[in-house]
């Protein structure tokens, strides 16, 4: 499950448009909202939006009911994942040195959240090393 498609298919709109039009506090308390309505007896895997542990004492909601797992990549990675990606609202406007520049600040400011994850997994490596490792980590 991915929080942002959730979100997104609830309000009938993209996250570009949450923002644009009803603010970033209005997008964090329909985060909010998607933890509050998860199900910890119904397991799920749940891919977040960065910014999801860094409010309302998200992280630890999300602990409390199940294993965090923070795939830690590399600024350069993450714009290459995503430079194509003209639906992100916090990256919009900006040229590619200020999109990695944007993406490393970001990184620095939630790392106090993402630390505070069960496990660290590094995801700058192969996809099947990355699932080989959380397999060993949860198990």
């Amino acid at each position: 499950m991915d929080s942002d498609l959730s979100i997104e298919k609830e309000q009938g709109m993209n996250i570009d448009s949450i923002f644009s039009s009803k603010g970033e506090a209005f997008f964090r308390e329909l985060e909010l909202k998607f933890i509050e309505n998860l199900n910890p007896l119904n397991p799920t895997i749940i891919a977040t939006g960065g910014g999801l542990p860094c409010f309302n004492g998200n992280i630890e909601k999300l602990k409390e009911i199940g294993t965090v797992i923070y795939l830690k990549v590399s600024p350069e990675l993450i714009f290459e994942r995503i430079k194509f990606d003209d639906t992100r609202p916090l990256l919009n406007k900006q040229d590619d040195q200020e999109k990695i520049d944007f993406i490393q600040n970001k990184l620095n400011e939630r790392n106090v959240f993402y630390k505070q994850a069960h496990f660290i997994i590094d995801a700058n490596q192969p996809i099947d090393q990355q699932l080989t490792e959380i397999k060993c980590r949860i198990s």
